[in-house]
């Protein structure tokens, strides 16, 4: 049985997510709300870092492209200079709409970070891909 999707749907699906991401957030655990996600973990949030994201594709945020082994892949730039808010452990991402209390994506981090309140990181390029149906 032959199973497949349009990479066009795969490719508004990302659409979806890059023109709703206004915050990129570095979370102590995967937020449940976007409320959560942008709260500092010392006022019961999941927030340790967050950076203001310029929602869209081709902006220089977010890009679309041919999966890694199949399918398409979401790709968010690289972010310098973040601010480190909190004192924690980072070990989520969360891409959130904050303004329409929205998670659009979590992912766990390959390596855990421990962070520290007043420095400073940044964060190479990342992808999430939806592959082709087997």
């Amino acid at each position: 049985m032959t199973k497949s999707i349009s990479h066009d749907a795969l490719d508004a699906a990302f659409a979806y997510i890059a023109s709703r991401a206004d915050t990129l957030v570095l979370c102590s655990g995967a937020p449940d709300t976007a409320r959560e996600a942008v709260t500092p973990v010392t006022s019961g949030g999941r927030m340790i870092c967050a950076s203001a994201l310029i929602a869209g594709l081709g902006n220089g945020d977010f890009a679309v492209a041919a999966g890694v082994k199949s399918g398409r892949r979401l790709v968010v730039g690289a972010q310098e200079g973040l601010a480190v808010a909190v004192s924690g452990v980072a070990d989520h991402l969360a891409l959130v709409n904050s303004a329409g209390n929205e998670v659009l994506l979590v992912t766990a981090l390959t390596k855990v970070q421990s962070l520290n309140a007043g420095s400073v990181i940044s964060l190479n390029s990342f992808s999430e891909e939806i592959a082709d149906p087997v």
